[in-house]
């Protein structure tokens, strides 16, 4: 079974939601009525994170995809590397993917290259769990496979904390 991490997000004003299938829409949140539609022509697994007049999504086939919220058009696509399954969250013009792998990456909002990137182990045996990503006001928290929960510099990805909450167990 593919678990996905396909949920909606809004500006207030719009809905923006994404499908397995690739395609990405805007709906009025008022009306119901669709604003726009794209077809990504990718897997699309995880997202819509919305921020900075942007939408950002994670493929299965490890892409990340930004599209202006206003029009539906794509900006730019990185590869990741990695399967994302959780939504991206976008803060200070910066994009941070958890991709399954075990990476927390921040990508530029204006090109899509990445700023920098914090890697985290991942247990033999897991079962595919991601955190989405937090922004609170300059630091972006997230949980990782290992147990360990983190903060880290927005803009660089240094860390300002890291505690382990639990430990793996299992085989």
């Amino acid at each position: 079974r593919l678990r996905l991490g396909l949920s909606p997000a809004s500006d207030g004003a719009r809905i923006y939601a994404g499908s397995f299938s690739g395609e990405a829409s805007a709906f009025g949140a008022i009306e119901g009525d669709r604003i726009w539609r794209t077809d990504t022509e990718l897997s699309l697994a995880a997202g819509p994170g919305y921020g900075d007049g942007i939408l950002a999504f994670g493929t299965t086939d490890g892409d990340l995809i930004a599209l202006d919220a206003e029009t539906g058009e794509e900006l730019w696509r990185q590869t990741v590397g990695s399967e994302v399954l959780a939504s991206p969250a976008i803060g200070l013009e910066v994009v941070v993917v958890r991709s399954v792998d075990g990476r927390l990456r921040g990508f530029s909002t204006a090109d899509g290259r990445v700023l920098w990137s914090v890697e985290q182990t991942v247990p033999a045996l897991t079962t595919r769990g991601n955190t989405s990503p937090y922004i609170a006001g300059t630091a972006v928290v997230t949980g990782f496979d290992n147990g360990r929960l983190g903060a880290y510099d927005i803009s660089s990805g240094d860390p300002i904390w890291e505690v382990a909450v639990a430990i793996p167990a299992g085989r």
